[in-house]
């Protein structure tokens, strides 16, 4: 419970970092693909899980120096490790770094089933 501005009190869920990952996987659209280490971070406030991350590799083929941020590929996923893929938006963007929210509501259902088990597995 937090209090507002006034004093009245708020029943309000405090955003929690719920776990994290790091791998190597590919950063995949319907035209190609590149090879990207990863950083994804799971942050749950109430029944709402949201993720985001960063990404290192060589993005020059997927957006050249001179290319028009609009003309990005749309269609983004993060191929994890183990093989999953998350459909991601990346929020910047530069030659050897990159960094993502992902989306769709799959995202909290794989994240916490992954995050149970590689700690149950002693390896997160």
């Amino acid at each position: 419970m937090t209090w507002g501005s006034h004093g009245k009190s708020q029943d309000r869920a405090r955003l929690r970092l719920l776990g994290a990952l790091r791998g190597d996987g590919a950063l995949v659209w319907p035209d190609g693909s590149i090879a990207v280490t990863y950083e994804l971070d799971l942050f749950g406030r109430g029944p709402v899980r949201l993720a985001s991350g960063n990404l290192e590799g060589l993005f020059s083929k997927l957006a050249p120096a001179d290319a028009d941020p609009a003309t990005l590929p749309e269609d983004l996923h993060l191929r994890l490790d183990d093989g999953a893929e998350l459909e991601i938006e990346l929020i910047a963007l530069d030659a050897g770094t990159a960094e993502f929210d992902a989306r769709g509501a799959a995202v909290g259902a794989y994240m916490v089933s992954r995050l149970v088990g590689d700690e149950a597995r002693g390896s997160y």
